[in-house]
Order: C-alpha cells, then structure tokens, then sequence
C-alpha cells in the first residue's frame, strides 16, 4: 500500500490558516456540519514531485480510500439530502486545491494535472461537485525534471484525494 503522507507537522493540518472556518457534511442539513481544514499530500513518481494542497469546505462528506465516512453529517440516519435548499446559496462552499510538481508540464501538462485532481476530488467528497460548491483546481509545474503526464495525471487524482483526507485527519486520512 502506498504511503501518501508528507513530511509536513500535523499540526500545520486541519483547522489551521485558510481551514479555521471550513466545515463538511452540509448536504444533510448545515446544522448537522462537522470541521473541515487543510490538508497536504505528496509522493513522486520517474524522480519527479507532486504535491496538492487542499481547503476542504465542502458540502459533501469527505470519504476515506476504503469507502467509510472519515468527517461528514452528523445527521440521523434517514435524513433526505438536501433538506432545506433555499438553506444553499451557490458557490458558498468551495474546496481549493493547488497541485505542484518538479515534472516538466506546459500549459497544457498542467490544464490535465488540474482535470485530473478533480477526479481526486471525487474520489474523496460525497456527494462532489455539487451546485452549490465552487471547487477550484489550479496547477503549476517548474519543469525541472522530465516525466511522463499521464504518469503525473494518475498521481494527482491519488494526491489530491490524500490531501482532502489529511485536511479532516492529520494522519493523511488513515485510522
């Protein structure tokens, strides 16, 4: 099993900087939000780096790799989704995600790693992309080390989905 984690303290994780107010779990009911944060992950593949860094404020619950809840509604079982949609205003929940790498990637390279980080969104918030998110991906590469993008793509959907989790769980969303 891979090891997504990064050699950033725990306790630059969380609910710390941009995530002190962030929450998850509103797609049962606002009131029943539990505490989002910031999270980081990275890992490298061919010799080249690529790090996310993630604001999770979302209306989604966030979901670990094996499928359970790790933050999300505390709302009784049975709740419907979405309860009160006048309670949502569009865009008022937004994850921020900043993907990195030392990999050589142009203008384009980079439009994928963001495409793709997206995909890692997914795979860690439910319900994702929602109409009522403002989820936004940006991503910068130095181009100091060539790589393969694909092989970089692949990466950013894991990373990113290793940093949403981080950012509710300083181990990297792992019990």
């Amino acid at each position: 099993k891979r090891d997504w984690s990064s050699d950033v303290c725990s306790s630059d994780l969380g609910r710390v900087g941009a995530g002190v107010g962030a929450t998850v779990g509103k797609w049962r009911g606002r009131e029943h939000a539990v505490p989002g944060g910031v999270g980081v992950a990275a890992a490298t593949v061919d010799g080249a780096t690529l790090a996310a860094i993630a604001v999770v404020n979302a209306v989604g619950d966030v979901i670990g790799a094996d499928g359970r809840v790790l933050a999300g509604s505390t709302a009784p079982a049975g709740t419907p989704a979405f309860p009160d949609p006048a309670a949502f205003s569009a865009r008022d929940d937004t994850t921020l995600v900043a993907v990195i790498t030392d990999g050589d990637c142009d203008k384009l390279g980079c439009f994928l790693l963001a495409q793709s980080a997206h995909d890692g969104l997914a795979r860690a918030l439910h319900p994702a992309h929602t109409r009522f998110d403002g989820d936004l991906v940006v991503s910068a590469a130095t181009g100091a080390v060539p790589v393969g993008i694909d092989r970089l793509r692949v990466l950013a959907t894991e990373v990113t989905a290793a940093a949403i989790r981080a950012a509710v769980a300083p181990t990297g969303g792992r019990p």
